[in-house]
């Protein structure tokens, strides 16, 4: 059969595809008539007739004393592909978290300008839950440079998700009382280099608004790391 491989990789056993597809190329068969076509046994046919019927693939009709079956249009398939399709993307996202949890080689990657920077913002908040927290060291001077998305601003606050910061004189200054953020002091005279280091998920991500070039390195350990790190001196100052 030409489509029996397609048709299994959506749901249907490869007797199932036989079935419908070679009902598909016949106006209605018997019970017989499919058994031989088919090379089915009838018993295997009455076990799976009834699954193609309540699938919306198979319709039975009377026909004198007889019953005989015809294939439904094959649109009707097309929900079995969505939910093929919603099956492989949870697969691959499994497939991924594995793969960052347990690579050797963390992956690494880059963007740059102003939307770049703002998507590292937002794969904070779709990556983090309701409630989550993540880490961020700030020793930024002010350039009158609002890098953050607007969406990125709903959706923290709608997830409710809390930030502790860890930043210098200059970033405190600046860093008005706020909601979930919860801010400490670095203590003496630093640099103002004008960067961010961000922890969140299993992933660590550093922004240079200097240059408007960010990275988002995804490695568990590496993450779990620089949380400990984070928190020792968080709590270590006033």
């Amino acid at each position: 059969m030409k489509y029996t491989q397609s048709l299994r990789q959506i749901g249907l056993s490869k007797d199932g595809a036989v079935i419908y597809e070679t009902l598909l190329r016949e106006e209605q068969l018997n019970i017989s008539n499919l058994s031989r076509l088919t090379e089915i046994h009838r018993p295997g046919l009455y076990a799976l007739l009834p699954r193609l019927i309540n699938r919306g693939l198979v319709i039975e009709v009377k026909k004198g004393k007889r019953t005989e079956y015809i294939a439904t249009s094959p649109r009707n398939l097309e929900p079995l592909a969505e939910s093929a399709r919603e099956t492989l993307s949870h697969i691959v996202e499994d497939l991924t978290d594995e793969f960052s949890r347990k690579h050797i080689v963390p992956r690494v990657e880059t963007y740059y300008g102003k939307d770049g920077i703002g998507r590292v913002f937002m794969d904070i908040v779709t990556t983090l839950d309701k409630g989550d927290t993540f880490y961020r060291y700030s020793i930024r001077k002010d350039l009158h440079t609002d890098f953050l998305p607007k969406a990125y601003r709903q959706l923290r606050d709608q997830k409710k998700i809390e930030r502790l910061v860890i930043t210098n004189n200059i970033g405190a200054t600046r860093k008005k009382p706020k909601l979930n953020r919860f801010v400490k002091v670095l203590k003496g005279e630093y640099a103002t280099f004008n960067v961010t280091k961000l922890i969140y998920g299993n992933k660590v991500a550093f922004v240079d608004y200097e240059n408007e070039v960010a990275s988002i390195i995804y490695n568990e350990r590496l993450a779990h790391m620089e949380k400990q790190i984070f928190l020792s001196l968080y709590k270590s100052l006033s």
